[in-house]
């Protein structure tokens, strides 16, 4: 190989490296930022409260099928569904995500 293209491949190789880890972090932060809104009722370590459930430490695939199934209102619940229809699929696993990482 000549050694212009192997520059050209590190290169190539290097940009795939930092913008990949770059969406890893950037969606790391977009749920910590969405979970901001969370944490007047959750608290801001998800640990919940007295008649609030915690958030912090779940299983990501559990939290995110819950935060959907509470999208659709149920007897009994009343604002989950309102606040959560406000999100879309990918911040909903945002959420989880960010959630699923904290300690509980």
């Amino acid at each position: 190989m000549q050694p212009k293209s192997l520059h050209f491949q590190f290169l190539t190789m290097l940009a795939f490296a930092f913008f990949g880890q770059a969406g890893q972090v950037q969606a790391q932060d977009a749920g910590a930022q969405l979970a901001m809104a969370c944490g007047s009722c959750h608290g801001l370590n998800g640990g919940g409260g007295e008649t609030i459930p915690p958030l912090a430490g779940r299983d990501k695939s559990e939290l995110l099928e819950q935060m959907r199934a509470l999208k659709e209102p149920h007897e009994g619940v009343t604002i989950m569904p309102r606040i959560l229809r406000a999100y879309d699929d990918d911040e909903l696993k945002a959420l989880a995500g960010h959630f699923a990482r904290m300690e509980p």
